[in-house]
């Protein structure tokens, strides 16, 4: 592996992991705040300072997991769950909605019209095989439409080298 893809890799996992690092470090730096607060208050009370800490977070655990719970009821994290599973470079053929638009609206009018344009007039041996070229290219196209789902030959997986 290259040095620049093995970074690039790294990268792109440590961007991954940012969130769950993030709530993390934010729990226990709220621990920490609210148990040098706490502590003389609760120690008045009869609370050890570890007994405060293991306290802080249990409560911060319970917090965490009940607004997880509460914000997975109502699907706020649908949208990102989405992405993080249909947008996922291991999922290479999957045609996502946008592509099988534009495929159906713009690309494939698009190529009808060059064949036809290409067809009229004198037919030189140039002008046949890019006829021929773009007979091929609509036949798969086409059927990239009617399947929903890209059709890789050899050489076209541009992420078989990252798994």
């Amino acid at each position: 592996m290259k040095p620049l893809t093995r970074f690039a890799t790294w990268l792109y996992r440590w961007t991954m992991a940012i969130g769950i690092i993030g709530v993390a470090f934010s729990a226990m730096t709220f621990v920490g705040v609210w148990a040098i607060l706490l502590s003389p208050w609760l120690s008045s009370v009869g609370f050890t300072q570890s007994t405060t800490i293991l306290f802080l977070m249990s409560a911060v655990f319970v917090v965490v997991l009940g607004l997880g719970f509460v914000l997975d009821r109502i699907q706020l994290w649908k949208s990102q769950a989405l992405v993080g599973t249909v947008r996922n470079p291991f999922l290479v053929t999957r045609l996502y909605e946008k592509e099988w638009l534009g495929l159906v609206t713009m690309h494939l009018p698009l190529l009808r019209s060059n064949r036809a344009i290409l067809a009229e007039g004198i037919m030189s041996p140039d002008r046949r095989r890019e006829i021929e070229r773009l007979d091929v290219a609509i036949a798969r196209v086409e059927e990239t439409i009617q399947k929903k789902e890209w059709t890789l030959r050899e050489g076209e997986d541009i992420y078989a080298d990252a798994r």
